[in-house]
């Protein structure tokens, strides 16, 4: 009940940002990740949706994935698989993500593993893993860099420039 309930709602929004596209006013939208035992059910319902006949020339919207999570790579690799089948495009918000502690906690309380990387250099590396593979998959996967970190954010420019993909900057406050 609660996924259909989810959808209905996305659509409403889905179907807002078909309005707007028919008008040429180009407006987005990113789906966020708050926590981790919602992650796959989130990529589902997007999935799911986007692939529906009225939302399938929406390029404007796009998905977080957050880079602390051991598997981001994986999912990468799965959204990249899905976005081709789709024939569209997807944004990547790239994040590293910013509940370490919580999704620790949470792990421990609901009896799993941790999804995350206990070393902040682990993820720090990983998320440039990540940056590289999402190099290899334009123009399926387009990439937003979003990190306040110059060093990444350096990073992304020089692949960017290297392979002369384009990718969108983000950072809290600039």
């Amino acid at each position: 009940a609660s996924r259909q309930a989810v959808k209905a709602r996305l659509r409403l929004i889905l179907d807002k940002l078909v309005l707007a596209k028919e008008k040429n006013i180009p407006i987005g939208l990113t789906i966020d990740l708050e926590e981790f035992r919602l992650r796959d059910f989130t990529y589902e319902l997007v999935k799911e949706l986007l692939i529906e006949p009225q939302y399938q020339s929406l390029i404007h919207v796009g998905v977080v994935v957050q880079a602390y999570h051991r598997d981001s790579l994986n999912v990468l690799q799965d959204l990249a698989a899905w976005s081709q089948q789709r024939g569209q495009s997807i944004l990547i918000r790239l994040v590293k993500g910013a509940y370490h502690h919580l999704e620790i906690e949470e792990a421990q309380l609901y009896g799993y593993e941790s999804p995350v990387f206990t070393e902040k250099w682990m993820s720090d590396f990983h998320y440039e893993r990540c940056l590289d593979f999402l190099m290899t998959q334009y123009p399926y996967l387009r990439t937003a860099v979003a990190s306040h970190n110059l060093r990444t954010q350096a990073y992304a420019m020089v692949l960017s420039e290297r392979k002369k993909i384009p990718i969108e900057a983000q950072m809290l406050f600039g």
